[in-house]
């Protein structure tokens, strides 16, 4: 997920609190909401049932690789390119 930036009013923020939206779920909503153009210049951004099913089986799968006894690693380059991808095993002595 790319960073999304953002800046929360003390309005937004007391309501996030109240409503329980961690940041991480702001950061999502932000990042695949559809965004819808409203009266007066606002936008509502929100996430359709095929985009939230979507974002679970996505979870499902985080989850699974984080929680592997080999988890993953990525190799980057000076470029910020990716160069490879595997899963760090534990070398047996």
């Amino acid at each position: 997920m790319t960073n999304v930036s953002y800046e929360l009013t003390e309005h937004g923020r007391k309501r996030a609190a109240q409503r329980a939206i961690s940041d991480v779920v702001l950061d999502v909503l932000l990042e695949c909401g559809e965004m819808d153009e409203q009266k007066g210049g606002t936008s509502l951004i929100e996430l359709d049932r095929r985009e939230r099913k979507a974002l679970i089986k996505s979870l499902k799968q985080l989850l699974r690789a984080l929680t592997n006894d080999a988890p993953p690693f990525a190799v980057m380059g000076e470029s910020g390119r990716v160069i490879t991808v595997g899963h760090k095993y534990k070398q047996q002595h």
